[in-house]
């Protein structure tokens, strides 16, 4: 091969590979694109699909602990398709929370910007069960605008009983009846009435006997409930402080759960050594808003957990959190 050629060939096979290099380089921008938008879209909104790799072809349960800020909220999704709201989180402009640990206007529209768009995203229609375990803002405010949105069907609305002159918890309420939705308030022990197999959403704690309805009074009548499919448990605490935790005790195996929803979003009132043994959990989940003013979680609770090597997920830090179980093991994601 002459020099002359030989030039051109390099030239040719220069031109190749600067023409080969941008393709790949352009393959993999599009690889990244697309890991992205499956992120953002996939996991963000439509929902975290069952591993089948996993669970074959078995039926999952979901529960979603949402992140609302500093709030509750958390749904769970039957494996036949029944969908149970717990509490709603707050809404925005209204006070969260006014305690001996401080006062918070929350910036969060828990139904406006988190529930009901992941409810229309996912095509769900109707709520079976909305359940609010106490009447705090940061609890049930979100659920004022669930019950004004008429595409979502609601079959039962739950609440502790607790009568506390609230202005929009009596509005809520005055929606609940204006839309003839059936009501209920449970005893320790009742179960949930929706009807399933090998599943279960016991109430261990309604209304404790305290003669005022100040804050932590109001916290400790927190409705507790117990979800169980097959083998798999989530216990659900509301904002109960330490006289309810105590009052728990009795409940003794009942109370065992694998995940836990830590009570009163992580507070050093709540999640006391003795509760935490008798619950005995792997997973625990705080619900809590960023740079909260309250200090939630307390730094001696997340010590505790971490001693009783109970692996836990915080939403200020990893957004929502999402459990999925066949009700024999179970997998758990985030979603940002």
């Amino acid at each position: 091969m002459s020099e002359q050629r030989f030039k051109e060939y390099r030239q040719t096979q220069k031109k190749k590979l600067e023409i080969f290099t941008r393709a790949n380089a352009l393959v993999f921008v599009m690889a990244l694109a697309a890991a992205f938008v499956w992120r953002y879209f996939f996991q963000n909104y439509i929902s975290v699909a069952p591993d089948a790799k996993v669970f074959g072809g078995s039926k999952v349960l979901k529960v979603v602990f949402f992140d609302v800020g500093q709030g509750d909220s958390a749904l769970i999704s039957t494996p036949a398709g029944r969908h149970i709201l717990i509490d709603a989180g707050p809404i925005k402009g209204v006070t969260v929370e006014e305690s001996e640990e401080g006062a918070y206007i929350s910036e969060v529209d828990a139904a406006e910007t988190v529930i009901l768009p992941y409810l229309k995203r996912n095509n769900i229609k109707r709520l079976d069960a909305v359940v609010i375990t106490h009447p705090h803002t940061d609890h049930f405010g979100g659920a004022l605008k669930i019950l004004d949105d008429k595409s979502i069907s609601i079959g039962l609305f739950v609440d502790n009983g607790v009568a506390v002159p609230n202005p929009l918890y009596l509005d809520l309420l005055d929606k609940v009846r204006r839309r003839e939705i059936k009501y209920w308030s449970p005893s320790a022990g009742d179960v949930l009435p929706v009807e399933e197999e090998d599943l279960r959403i016991k109430f261990l704690l309604s209304e404790m006997p305290f003669g005022n309805k100040d804050h932590s009074a109001i916290n400790n009548s927190s409705l507790v409930a117990r979800l169980k499919y097959k083998n798999f448990t989530v216990l659900f605490t509301g904002d109960i402080e330490t006289a309810a935790e105590l009052e728990l005790l009795g409940w003794k195996t009942d109370l065992r759960a694998v995940v836990i929803k830590i009570p009163h979003h992580g507070s050093q009132t709540s999640s006391t050594l003795p509760f935490l043994e008798v619950v005995a959990p792997s997973a625990a989940v705080i619900t809590c808003g960023k740079a909260n003013p309250y200090g939630h979680p307390h730094e001696a609770v997340l010590e505790r957990l971490a001693r009783q090597k109970i692996k836990t997920f915080r939403t200020d830090e990893s957004g929502a959190i999402v459990f999925q179980s066949d009700g024999k093991k179970y997998v758990n994601d985030t979603i940002r």
